[in-house]
């Protein structure tokens, strides 16, 4: 059980809050009890004053240190408590230090006012700033009822699902946001529940609501990725696959084209040669140095194709004597490439 002890200027906004919804019930079921303390109970003067201007000038007051200080160690007596100061200027509240608030026995929370407390109040007690968000507030009343709400909900037995605190956003070990939820209706305006929610298959679900949460954390809260790491990658399980052997396909013997090939090869091998040799010559050239085989009104162009094509028959003339033809009397049927027996 934790006991609460709240120190502040209006107690009576605490008393809806203790007297509602779940935390009324852990109140009555004595998982934690709470005294509120009005800081006026301290004020020595007869105007029951507990604030006044700042040095150096300034608007707004302060609450005093000869106010705020004995209030604070008359509250804790010789009982070890832990104070925590509400204000903006503190570290930003998070889950983890609801979880560490919640291992406590006795919590104080001393609640500001105005422009805040005199800095000597915080040298001489020396508390836990706790701030719940970068902005301001008109006090501290409304900071410590979060911190109230997130710490005694995690104690055992204040929720009706243990597995509750477990699985909210920011708590487990990567402190992941939640997965998104679904109730009945099944359709709603043309939106339907997904469908593996309500398949039946548990591991299935589990995974799902796994990965929503990653994504849903990666694209809304990609600082908490930074600051708690990244989720670590599943195992990779190899599958195997049984391959069948196939036959290889049979290729035709002794088939025409493979009979052809080296001919062909031959052949254009031997005419690039032939006419990488030739040389054609230019207008310039003719003018200068007139060829005797080549009359002045031929152009060059003409006299290339002509050279082509007495090349192509000589080549073509020198290839059908070599490879077999249908008419020869030695001709079998199978062909042999040359340099083969």
């Amino acid at each position: 059980m934790i006991h609460f002890d709240i120190l502040t200027l209006f107690p009576d906004i605490f008393t809806g809050f203790f007297g509602e919804s779940l935390i009324a019930d852990a109140v009555e079921r004595q998982i934690i009890e709470f005294q509120l303390h009005h800081l006026r109970d301290w004020a020595y003067n007869k105007h029951h004053s507990v604030d006044d201007r700042p040095f150096g000038g300034g608007p707004g007051m302060l609450l005093k240190p000869d106010v705020v200080v004995p209030a604070i160690e008359s509250i804790c007596g010789e009982k070890e408590t832990h104070i925590v100061l509400l204000s903006p200027q503190g570290k930003p509240f998070e889950q983890r230090d609801a979880e560490r608030l919640a291992q406590l026995d006795r919590i104080l929370f001393v609640c500001g006012r105005y422009e805040g407390f005199d800095e000597r109040i915080i040298d001489i007690v020396q508390p836990e700033e706790i701030s719940i968000g970068d902005f301001v507030l008109n006090g501290g009343e409304v900071a410590a009822m979060a911190v109230i709400e997130a710490t005694f909900r995690l104690l055992p037995g204040a929720l009706g699902d243990q597995k509750s605190p477990v699985e909210d956003s920011f708590s487990g070990e990567h402190r992941w946001l939640d997965c998104p939820q679904y109730t009945r209706p099944r359709s709603y305006r043309g939106l339907n529940v997904p469908e593996i929610l309500v398949g039946g298959n548990h591991q299935a679900v589990a995974r799902w609501r796994e990965e929503v949460r990653i994504e849903r954390t990666r694209l809304r809260r990609p600082d908490l990725f930074e600051k708690f790491g990244y989720p670590p990658s599943p195992p990779v399980k190899r599958i195997r696959h049984k391959r069948h052997k196939q036959p290889p396909v049979p290729l035709p013997q002794d088939s025409f084209c493979d009979t052809i090939q080296p001919y062909i090869e031959s052949w254009a091998v031997a005419r690039l040669k032939v006419v990488a040799d030739t040389k054609i010559p230019s207008p310039m050239d003719q003018e200068a140095f007139p060829m005797a085989n080549v009359p002045p009104s031929v152009n060059s162009s003409d006299h290339e194709q002509t050279v082509d094509e007495s090349l192509d028959a000589r080549l073509r003339h020198k290839i059908q004597r070599q490879i077999p033809g249908e008419n020869d009397e030695n001709c079998t049927g199978n062909f042999q490439q040359p340099g083969k027996d």
